[in-house]
């Protein structure tokens, strides 16, 4: 039987590219990047090369990328570091669809005596701007609002958010993790004063990552120790996975384009079969601008879970929300905040591909999904 992987919100596979300068780098660099030996400075030279790389992507100085263990860290290193500094600021501001490496930071704040507000949104999961302006006041320490939804695809407009937050006089985090690659993602075009991404949404190995720091923007760190990574993430460095989130970022930006042209080829494929094929399909956020890989579909009269264990038997992969929230028995928290109906908010999919799927798989994929669904 033959396998077809529509799950790449959730990791994509790693890229040879990756996988070939990981495993020189695993040969070849044995020095720790803090020692001053020969060794050592090779071992550095590899992180900075890195650094570059994943900077370049960004548009981002390449002193201002933090390397972390991936999106979750960088995440709870923004969040965290900013109320840290908050100096009496102590309302922290997001939305109800963000990450639970987001929402659940919130929660954890909101013991240490933080007020939390939660910012709407519409129909199509879109940030009610108007909203966010009123929330804001001269107490507010940090927004917090990803770039692109990792269930629906749903890109907020970061650029208009980060005018009312400024405005405002507090910082702005976004959480980058699920748009980059599949989109321009770059921080000085959007303005954020942090921005997470991990590598292995890109097809980098699984823990590795970064978070953008903007110039002048000061947190205090999660980890102590050593003082590594401009004394901000202390431990370290995962060398050779560093060394291929760098090589990655480095095929991304040369190749951009060609890749977000072919992923929303098959994202328009996929979707247009879907609509065509089965008629009760409905697609959360079809109102909004989406990355092209993702689509998030809902079947009235059927569940989510059974819809994907039978596409998995017949060879299909797919996701009924966010991995990290696979089994909770709980519709997802994304599409409730966006008000979908109970009939479909528990028979959601979410369908994510990328520039490995072909033409071929995704007219087969549905068709499977359509037996599934009629069957």
């Amino acid at each position: 039987m033959k396998h077809i992987y529509l799950d790449y919100n959730s990791t994509a596979p790693v890229r040879a590219e990756a996988i070939a300068v990981m495993m020189d780098c695993c040969q070849n660099i044995c020095g720790n990047p803090s020692s001053m030996h020969h060794f050592g400075q090779q071992a550095k030279q590899a992180v900075d090369r890195a650094r570059f790389q994943v900077a370049r992507l960004l548009n981002a100085p390449p002193s201002q990328v933090i390397f972390t263990s991936g999106g979750t860290e960088s995440n709870n290193m923004a969040i965290r570091g900013i109320a840290a500094r908050s100096r009496g600021k102590k309302q922290l501001i997001t939305c109800r669809s963000e990450h639970s490496s987001v929402l659940n930071v919130f929660k954890e704040l909101a013991k240490d005596g933080f007020a939390i507000t939660y910012i709407p949104v519409d129909a199509n999961g879109l940030l009610d701007l108007n909203a966010l302006d009123e929330a804001l006041d001269d107490t507010t320490a940090l927004v917090s609002i990803m770039l692109a939804n990792n269930e629906t695809g749903v890109i907020q407009p970061i650029k208009e958010i980060v005018e009312i937050v400024h405005a405002k006089g507090a910082l702005l985090h976004v959480d980058a993790v699920q748009a980059l690659g599949k989109m321009a993602v770059d921080v000085m075009d959007l303005g954020a004063d942090l921005l997470s991404i991990s590598g292995h949404k890109i097809g980098a190995p699984k823990g590795v990552g970064a978070l953008y720091v903007r110039i002048g923007c000061k947190i205090e760190p999660l980890i102590f120790g050593g003082n590594q990574e401009s004394r901000l993430r202390s431990g370290t460095e995962n060398v050779p996975g560093i060394v291929a989130f760098g090589k990655v970022c480095e095929f991304v930006a040369d190749n951009l384009d060609s890749e977000i042209a072919q992923l929303r080829q098959l994202g328009e494929l996929l979707e247009q079969a879907i609509l065509e094929n089965i008629p009760s399909a409905v697609i959360s956020g079809a109102g909004a601008l989406r990355i092209p890989n993702t689509v998030n579909v809902s079947f009235s009269g059927h569940e989510s879970d059974t819809l994907m264990m039978m596409l998995d038997m017949k060879g299909v992969a797919v996701s009924s929300g966010a991995s990290c929230s696979t089994g909770s028995g709980e519709p997802s928290h994304v599409l409730k905040s966006m008000g979908l109906s109970q009939e479909l908010l528990y028979s959601a999919l979410r369908l994510s591909i990328g520039t490995n799927n072909t033409t071929e798989e995704i007219i087969q994929a549905v068709d499977i999904l359509r037996q599934v669904v009629s069957g």
